[in-house]
């Protein structure tokens, strides 16, 4: 039976190797590389990671092969297991079962991806880099950072519209374990057939979007409390055309744990955001609670690593305050490429408070077929007496600083694997640090 799964598993891997370029005759391909990887209890892997593009389809494999080895005797084993199909359980329903197979053979897809984001229509599947809800109001310029860079997870953003008077956007961090899942359903109500007699007007939104962890609420655990984020919103573009955007708005957004959807507090929201044709976007906006304290940035970069009822310590803005929020990012899903900056910031009578920046860069795919990278740099600014460190200053300083990078670089088949980071307290003394190389093979 042994003998028969590893044939088996053994013809799975021929396929898979051997189906992709076949393809090539009519797209481009990219082979990717196998990577070779072993350690000192006797296991070893080879990773392949081919890319297909068809327009502007993209999709890349992450096809693993792995097993064990002994040197005294000398012998090879091949685990096959990855490409089996699971076994059926006395419990599972067809549909439980079908959603188990693909889940497991979903681990052969890194990420697929059709068109820009701002198309007509846009999908992509893989892990969630640099994704924004609507306006921001909800979700802004979010990373899954619980997934280590170079990994995938099948989460899923979908775009549709406008087409005629209405659009529509779903996005999740995981089709089938999902910790967070949203949308967005827009209409244009004074929309008209005919370009030439266009105005402004034309193109105003009315919108509702949603945002919630979809996870078994447990009233019994005082940890299982999970936020529902709602945002009702008015949208104006000022300068639409084929080159980007620019849009003014205004948010109604009521929030409310599980058992109380709307029992929590509300506030209203005005700024501008805008984007390129195809990878720039940036949002600035100012928030003020209208009724109970309201919670901000709980969907932010950073969430799947938190507890879910962290935002009770972390995120309240009381009534009188305003927060600041600023983003600028950059994706190119084409290239695996994804760069942003996030600025944050209260401001009451007493001045500002509460200032934080987020900067994260992050390499997909080998750029120039040399490096990966992803880097993050988190700054929370210090107060001392009742004041807080100057704005420009602080941003050259290392006062409350967490970085925290990963690399590799590729040299003539030799991989260097760099990882590391460094956390300062707030008189920039090292409170903790990391660093780790490790060299792997490129076949090629």
């Amino acid at each position: 039976m042994k003998r028969r799964k590893n044939l088996a598993g053994f013809c799975c891997t021929i396929l898979l190797l051997f189906a992709v370029p076949a393809l090539s005759a009519a797209n481009e391909i990219d082979i990717g590389s196998i990577t070779a990887n072993t350690n000192m209890q006797g296991e070893f892997n080879f990773v392949l990671t081919p890319q297909l593009n068809i327009n502007k389809f993209s999709l890349q494999f992450n096809i693993l092969v792995k097993g064990t080895y002994t040197v005294n005797p000398l012998s090879l084993t091949f685990d096959f297991s990855n490409y089996l199909f699971p076994q059926r359980e006395e419990a599972d329903t067809d549909w439980l079962y079908a959603k188990r197979v693909l889940k497991q053979y979903s681990q052969f897809i890194k990420t697929m991806h059709y068109g820009y984001r701002f198309d007509p229509f846009y999908f992509r599947y893989g892990k969630l880099e640099n994704n924004t809800l609507g306006d921001g109001a909800l979700l802004s310029s979010y990373y899954d950072n619980s997934v280590k860079y170079l990994e995938s997870r099948p989460g899923f953003n979908l775009k549709f519209g406008p087409i005629g008077h209405f659009g529509f956007e779903y996005i999740t961090d995981d089709l089938f374990i999902p910790t967070m899942t949203g949308g967005r359903l827009y209409i244009l109500p004074f929309a008209i057939d005919t370009p030439e007699k266009a105005s402004r007007l034309n193109k105003m939104e009315f919108a509702f979007s949603y945002l919630t962890d979809p996870r078994e609420y447990d009233a019994s655990d005082p940890t299982s409390k999970k936020l529902f984020l709602s945002c009702y919103e008015i949208a104006q573009p000022l300068f639409p055309g084929e080159n980007g955007q620019t849009t003014l708005f205004a948010d109604f957004l009521t929030q409310g744990e599980k058992s109380d959807l709307l029992g929590g507090g509300k506030a209203l929201r005005f700024g501008l955001w805008g984007r390129t044709a195809k990878w720039m976007t940036f949002n600035f906006s100012l928030l003020t609670p209208v009724v109970n304290t309201y919670y901000v940035d709980y969907f932010s970069t950073g969430y799947n690593d938190k507890t879910s009822n962290e935002y009770e310590k972390e995120y309240p803005l009381y009534i009188g305050k305003v927060h600041l929020d600023g983003t600028l990012g950059v994706s190119m899903d084409s290239e695996q490429l994804y760069a942003g900056v996030r600025f944050r910031s209260n401001l009451s009578s007493e001045g500002f408070s509460g200032q934080r920046i987020l900067a994260t860069i992050r390499i997909d795919r080998f750029l120039f077929n040399v490096l990966t990278l992803d880097l993050n740099y988190e700054k929370t600014y210090p107060e001392e007496n009742g004041t807080q460190e100057a704005f420009f200053p602080g941003l050259v300083s290392l006062k409350n600083v967490y970085i925290k990078g990963n690399a590799q670089v590729k040299i003539n088949g030799v991989k260097f694997v760099i990882s590391g980071s460094a956390n300062f307290d707030k008189d920039a003394n090292v409170e903790d640090y990391s660093m780790n190389m490790a060299v792997e093979i490129v076949l090629f």
